[in-house]
C-alpha cells in the first residue's frame, strides 16, 4: 500500500493582473466566492468583463487559493486577541484546577481506608474461621475426658 505524503510545493507565477483583479473580487464578494473552481468561473464571468476563457479560469484558479488560505490562515500567538479579563480567567481557571485536584486525591485516600477496611474485615473473619475448628477440637477433646 503506498503511502501519499502532502509535499509542499511552490506557488505559481501569476501574472499581477490576475492577482489584482482576484483580490478586488474576494474583497467585495468574500462571502460569494468559495473553493469550487467551476462555481467561481461562472461568477467570474458574472462580475467581470474578462472575454478571455484563460484568463478567466486563472482569475477563478487563483480565487480558490485565495478561499483556502483565508480558511486556514494562521494566527500567531502576538497577534491573538485576547478577552480583558484574561489575566482573571486564567487566575480562576487555575484556581479551580487545584481544586479539584484535591478533590481527586480527597477520593483517593477514601478509597484506601475503604479498601484497608474491607482487607481487616477478610482477615477477622478468616481469624475467625481459623479459631472455629480448634474450639470445636477443644469441646470434643473435653467430653473424650469427661
Amino acid at each position: 500500500m503506498q503511502e501519499f505524503l502532502e509535499v509542499q510545493t511552490l506557488g505559481k507565477i501569476r501574472p499581477s493582473y490576475i492577482k489584482n483583479i482576484a483580490n478586488d473580487l474576494a474583497e467585495k464578494f468574500s462571502t460569494i466566492f468559495t473553493i469550487d473552481f467551476d462555481k467561481n468561473k461562472k461568477l467570474v464571468e458574472k462580475y467581470t468583463n474578462v472575454e478571455s476563457k484563460k484568463v478567466r479560469n486563472r482569475i477563478a484558479g487563483y480565487l480558490v487559493s485565495i478561499i483556502r488560505r483565508s480558511q486556514f490562515e494562521y494566527v500567531s500567538p502576538e497577534e491573538e486577541e485576547f478577552p480583558e479579563d484574561y489575566e482573571e480567567y486564567e487566575i480562576t481557571r487555575a484556581a479551580a484546577g487545584e481544586e479539584e485536584v484535591e478533590e481527586e486525591k480527597a477520593a483517593e485516600e477514601e478509597e484506601e481506608l475503604e479498601k484497608a477496611e474491607e482487607e481487616e474485615v477478610e482477615e477477622e473473619k478468616a481469624a475467625e474461621e481459623e479459631e472455629e475448628p480448634k474450639k470445636a477440637k477443644k469441646a470434643k477433646k473435653q467430653k473424650k475426658a469427661k
